[in-house]
């Protein structure tokens, strides 16, 4: 399993509302983080912290990274070779690269 380390998750420089402020103030991720890995390996997985940074804006394909690549929520779409899929996909696919040495295999549907 790959996780995204959360841990500045309050810490990023944005403005916030005070209740969404008190609520990550008062987020007990350690205690979260600890019972999740516990479940994983119980069922005899393991657990991959990976740094999460960009990887939503980068395509899997080509490596361009680029604000612009993500079109909206659901659309992601690559300003240097025009791969287009599902934004979510993409993020997850470059999380998992990023925890196996960058090695990714997409497969085409045909």
């Amino acid at each position: 399993m790959v996780r995204e380390n959360l841990k500045d998750l309050k810490l990023d420089g944005k403005k916030r509302s005070r209740q969404l402020n008190y609520r990550l103030s008062t987020f007990t991720y350690r205690k979260f983080i600890e019972h999740v890995d516990y479940k994983i390996y119980e069922r005899g997985l393991s657990v991959v912290e990976v740094n999460a940074r960009k990887t939503s804006t980068t395509c899997p394909l080509c490596g361009c990274n680029d604000k612009k690549n993500r079109i909206n929520k659901e659309v992601f779409r690559c300003t240097k070779c025009g791969f287009t899929f599902n934004a979510q996909y993409i993020t997850c696919l470059n999380l998992f690269s990023r925890s196996n040495d960058g090695l990714v295999a997409i497969r085409s549907g045909g």
